[in-house]
């Protein structure tokens, strides 16, 4: 679910400093899911691929590898206006990161 590889090395393995990144993309990523419930429902195209695009770069710090992959999804999916496809991502991403945020949680 995760590889945290990335963030030992940005953080040369100070274990407060892991925690207190962490912690805030916990915060900042429930902040900005709801941003895109509201952007999915009012199908604001170039917003949904801001947001997915922010989530996609914090969740390569805690090596959240689907997670990415889903984001970057919905990204493409932002920049080409493909409406039809905002829902079924963004509720894959909220179950892709539930899990992520459960995985930290349990650390």
């Amino acid at each position: 679910m995760i590889d945290l590889g990335n963030l030992q090395q940005l953080t040369e393995g100070d274990a407060p400093l892991m925690k207190t990144l962490l912690d805030e993309f916990l915060n900042t990523t429930e902040e900005d899911l709801k941003c895109l419930d509201t952007a999915v429902e009012h199908e604001k195209s170039s917003e949904i691929a801001s947001l997915a695009h922010r989530i996609k770069g914090s969740s390569m710090i805690v090596g959240a590898s689907q997670l990415i992959q889903l984001t970057t999804e919905l990204e493409e999916a932002g920049k080409q206006a493909e409406n039809d496809k905002f829902s079924a991502l963004l509720s894959d991403i909220r179950k892709c990161y539930n899990g992520v945020s459960e995985a930290i949680r349990n650390l």
